[in-house]
């Protein structure tokens, strides 16, 4: 609203004008930082299944990798992505945001070092003071097979409507949000076998040791299967209990955890000929954590 203007006519004198000051058009700064921040949420819950290993985008986004190499195939990794919005409203937002985002991807030799995302975008969003975003930003953090995002560092600039987001602010609230989104979190540990269509009624058990420790001796073991779980259909699903009990065992989030036991043909409660043994197998955990295994990788016959 700009400001207000009003004409003092008094009779026989001159005419004169004043004016009251008042506030400036257009979005004001936090607006500006409430729109970019809004915007960069958005790229935020887009990438996010990239982040975990996965490849199902929300309602609305759209992600082209047809120029990027992932870790995994040959190296170098990295290259262009191609991020699409189509009426996509963020989270607990009545923002929608439309267009298309660039991110140029550069992942460190051997996955260890700085990883680099330069994004630009002209986005359009509706519901908000301003119409236009444009990001020019340049984030950069250290990686071990993983981002390390309390490293995060970053440059350049987003702008709504023309005008300059005061950047630190709205990325260090956006740093806040992914930090609380990307922390582990505690929780159960399920393990669920499949494939073993040959081996119905035979019980399946396990034992989970933190990372590295003897799977063999049960002073390590801290969560086993339940009481003689049964294979039906070639797979069961057991909620993993603590040793001794019938209660469940919480896992520390963050933590990585080996997983081994057998398929217990004879259901004699011992590894014997004709049984098959795996392990170990690794499991991070964040929050309730399914571990799928399936038959017959990772597993060998007892002789």
């Amino acid at each position: 609203m700009g400001a207000s203007r009003w004409i003092d006519i008094i009779p026989g004198c001159v005419g004169t004008i004043e004016i009251e000051p008042g506030t400036q058009d257009g979005p004001t700064a936090e607006d500006i930082n409430d729109c970019a921040l809004a915007v960069m949420t958005a790229l935020w819950e887009a990438m996010a299944p990239l982040y975990e290993g996965s490849e199902e985008f929300p309602p609305g986004v759209s992600i082209d990798l047809s120029n990027f190499i992932e870790p995994g195939d040959e190296p170098p990794y990295g290259g262009i992505v191609i991020v699409t919005f189509t009426d996509y409203t963020p989270s607990g937002s009545d923002v929608i945001v439309n267009g298309d985002l660039t991110i140029d991807v550069t992942f460190p030799p051997d996955l260890l070092g700085t990883f680099e995302e330069a994004i630009s975008a002209s986005l359009s969003v509706s519901c908000l003071p301003g119409e236009t975003v444009d990001i020019d930003l340049t984030l950069s953090m250290f990686m071990e097979d993983a981002p390390y995002w309390q490293t995060l560092q970053w440059s350049g600039m987003i702008t709504v409507d023309g005008r300059e987001a005061e950047i630190d602010q709205v990325m260090s609230d956006w740093l806040a949000m992914v930090l609380e989104a990307t922390t582990p979190t505690d929780g159960m540990l399920t393990v669920r076998l499949t494939g073993a269509d040959d081996y119905d009624d035979a019980f399946f058990y396990y034992a989970v040791v933190a990372e590295g420790y003897d799977l063999t001796n049960p002073d390590y073991w801290l969560g086993v299967a339940p009481t003689n779980p049964t294979i039906s259909g070639g797979t069961v699903e057991c909620i993993t209990t603590e040793f001794g009990t019938d209660t469940p065992a919480v896992f520390t989030g963050g933590e990585s955890y080996d997983v081994g036991g057998l398929i217990d043909v004879d259901r004699d409660g011992y590894p014997t000929s004709g049984d098959y043994v795996f392990g170990p197998v690794p499991v991070f955990v964040n929050g309730d954590t399914l571990l799928e295994i399936p038959f017959p990788m990772n597993f060998s016959p007892v002789p």
